[in-house]
C-alpha cells in the first residue's frame, strides 16, 4: 500500500522550523508508522528548514496564513493540495498528522498501519469534538476528500472544519487529547496519542519511555 504521511507548516525563522517541525520530522522518521513518502506542505514560509531534504517540502509562493481560530485559508490550501498530490501520484492511503500531533502507543501505530478503507479521525475529549489533526484517508475515500477540499474556502470560513469533514469513522477507543491545551508540559501515562504537543512535551515523553 503506497502511503503518504504529511503535515502542514509555516515558520518565519530557523528557530521556528527547528522547534515543532524538526521534532515532528525526527519522530516520524524513526517511528513504527508505515509510509512511502513524507511531505511537509508549507504556507509560503520566507525560508526553508535545514534539517530535512528540500524535496520533503512542498511550498507556495504566497503566504495565506490564519486570520482567526476559525479562519485559516493557508491551512485549507495546504491540506487540499496534499490530498490532490496524493491522488495525482497514485497513493492508496494518506496519513495526516499535524506537526503537533503524535501517535504514541504501539497499538495505535498498528491500528493506523492496518487501515485500508474509510476516512478516519479520532476524538478530542477537551472540546468534545472530532480531532482533525490526526486523520487517515484510505483509497476508497480519497476522491471524497478531494471533492470536499476543492470547494472555495468561503464555503467553510468561520466554521469549525473539524466537524464538517465527511469522515466515515470516528474512533474513540484510544486515549488521547489536546494535552498541550491543559497548561502543563507532560503527556499522561498510557496515552495513545497527543495533540497540541510542544517540542518539550514530546522530548520529555520520549526520554521517559
Amino acid at each position: 500500500m503506497k502511503t503518504l504521511l504529511f503535515c502542514t507548516s509555516y515558520a518565519d525563522s530557523e528557530d521556528g522550523w527547528n522547534g515543532r517541525y524538526k521534532s515532528w520530522y525526527d519522530y516520524y522518521c524513526k517511528s513504527r508508522l508505515n509510509y512511502q513518502k513524507m511531505l511537509i506542505f508549507d504556507d509560503g514560509s520566507p525560508l526553508m528548514p535545514s534539517f530535512c531534504p528540500q524535496e520533503t517540502i512542498y511550498t507556495f509562493d504566497t503566504h495565506l496564513g490564519k486570520r482567526t481560530i476559525m479562519d485559516y485559508d493557508g491551512w485549507y490550501r495546504s491540506f487540499g493540495t496534499a490530498i490532490k498530490y496524493a491522488q495525482n501520484n497514485g497513493f492508496d492511503k494518506i496519513i495526516h498528522c499535524e506537526a503537533d500531533a503524535y501517535i504514541l502507543s504501539t497499538k495505535m501505530f498498528d491500528y493506523v498501519n492496518s487501515l485500508a478503507t474509510g476516512w478516519h479521525c479520532f476524538w478530542c475529549p477537551k472540546h468534545n469534538m472530532h480531532e482533525s489533526a490526526l486523520q487517515v484517508i484510505c483509497k476508497d475515500q480519497i476522491e471524497s476528500c478531494v471533492n470536499f477540499t476543492s470547494e472555495p474556502y468561503d464555503k467553510y470560513r468561520n466554521q469549525p472544519i473539524d466537524v464538517l469533514f465527511p469522515y466515515t469513522d470516528v474512533t474513540k477507543f484510544f486515549i488521547g487529547d489536546r494535552y498541550g491545551e491543559y497548561g502543563g508540559d507532560f503527556i499522561p501515562v498510557g496515552a495513545d496519542y497527543s495533540c497540541q504537543t510542544s517540542s518539550n512535551m514530546i522530548n520529555k515523553f520520549q526520554n521517559e519511555h
